[in-house]
């Protein structure tokens, strides 16, 4: 190990980078880096990838000064960081710092400077409508290789996110979490702009977006120029049919490869039917009553169900799925003990599908770590896809 290259030295390593839970294994990580002198760049590097969540300037201006100075192999761990969150508060005047400190704006510019390579980043937004033009100048300079943008709030977001996406064209994964309410932006309808140029490839609600009332028009002006790029899309909730975000999100349908929705019931089969070249679905559940498997479209490779009624819907949807389905490779479920699973399972053997548990399964679809070099289904099943081969890029 002493002598092999460091290529085939970060390889090896990045078997290990992950635990069972799917996050990065610190301690792993921490550990090679001092066990032998020809592991530790490669060690410090991986340890480095992807950050927790930076809450304080304390945490920052000791995360910055880590990866500014050389480390103890004489390397500079900022190229390394290509993942940052980070907690942002906007705090007012009256705001007791001492007793609750925040990261400010200018916190945000170090560690973009700090960070050459950043290719991710998310964003905890809180008590505040916009940034200030200075600071947004320097977020545009220092920013510029960021591909994927995850946005956390709790309040007024679409200002910021204009801002943002304003500065960050090249924005290709675009994700929100928790709730927020769409408000007429004013840098839309200052700058009279149809439509965000950011031609996406992921986007993801995680929460509730409500924006009929206030701005129906919010997402066509986000998705206008990713009319050929969309191809994976997660939504917590579904629009109504005949709303405008439904049709929007229909325009795109036929171009989608993966999709996340709550469940599958005739409302959504509805839109999935549409999903013509679709090679994954992933439903939080699948209830007692669920729409006709006949519906889901032929080009599915890999199904995941989070929650499955067994007594109700294992009996006759699952056995239906795995018959109309030709090219289903991966059934991801949960409830691997109940006792219609081992027949569910000794019929998918029999078909060759590979049935694994909820969470044992990691989409190359959806992860933002594989856009570069994007594998099949395929390649998955036959091996090629190693734990560490989901970094990313």
């Amino acid at each position: 190990m002493r002598h092999l290259p460091q290529e085939l030295v970060i390889v090896i390593l990045e078997h290990g980078y992950y635990t069972p839970l799917e996050v990065p294994d610190c301690a792993f990580l921490a550990t090679c880096s001092r066990v032998c002198t020809s592991w530790c760049a490669s060690a410090q590097s991986l340890l480095f990838r992807v950050t927790t969540k930076l809450r304080t300037p304390t945490a920052v201006a000791a995360f910055t000064s880590a990866i500014i100075a050389p480390s103890v192999c004489g390397i500079s761990l900022g190229s390394a960081v290509r993942s940052l969150h980070i907690n942002f508060v906007d705090c007012p005047p009256s705001w007791d710092k001492a007793a609750h400190p925040c990261c400010s704006a200018s916190d945000i510019v170090r560690l973009l400077q700090a960070c050459p390579r950043l290719y991710e980043l998310a964003l905890d937004v809180h008590s505040m409508r916009k940034f200030d033009p200075v600071v947004l100048a320097q977020f545009k300079e220092s920013g510029q290789g960021i591909r994927s943008l995850k946005l956390v709030t709790l309040g007024m977001a679409w200002s910021i996110l204009s801002q943002l996406l304003g500065i960050w064209p090249h924005i290709q994964f675009l994700k929100f979490d928790l709730f927020f309410e769409v408000q007429p932006p004013d840098s839309i309808s200052d700058t009279g702009q149809e439509g965000t140029s950011v031609a996406l490839y992921e986007l993801s609600f995680l929460g509730r977006m409500v924006c009929t009332t206030h701005y129906p028009d919010a997402l066509p002006w986000l998705l206008v120029s990713s009319s050929h790029s969309l191809r994976i899309l997660r939504l917590a909730e579904l629009p109504k049919a005949g709303t405008a975000e439904r049709t929007m999100f229909e325009l795109h349908a036929p171009r989608l490869r993966s999709l996340h929705l709550r469940e599958y019931d005739m409302d959504s089969a509805v839109f999935i039917h549409q999903c013509t070249v679709l090679e994954e679905l992933i439903v939080n559940g699948i209830p007692a009553t669920p729409a006709p498997a006949s519906l889901l479209p032929p080009s599915i490779e890999h199904l995941s169900a989070t929650w499955v009624s067994w007594d109700e819907t294992a009996s006759h949807f699952l056995p239906e799925v795995i018959e109309v389905l030709p090219k289903l490779r991966v059934l991801t479920l949960d409830s691997l003990g109940h006792e219609q699973f081992h027949t569910l399972k000794a019929r998918c053997v029999e078909k060759g599908i590979q049935v694994v548990p909820y969470g044992g399964y990691r989409s190359v679809l959806v992860s933002v770590r594989r856009h570069t070099s994007e594998l099949s289904f395929i390649s998955f099943l036959a091996g090629s896809l190693s734990r560490g081969s989901k970094m990313l890029p």
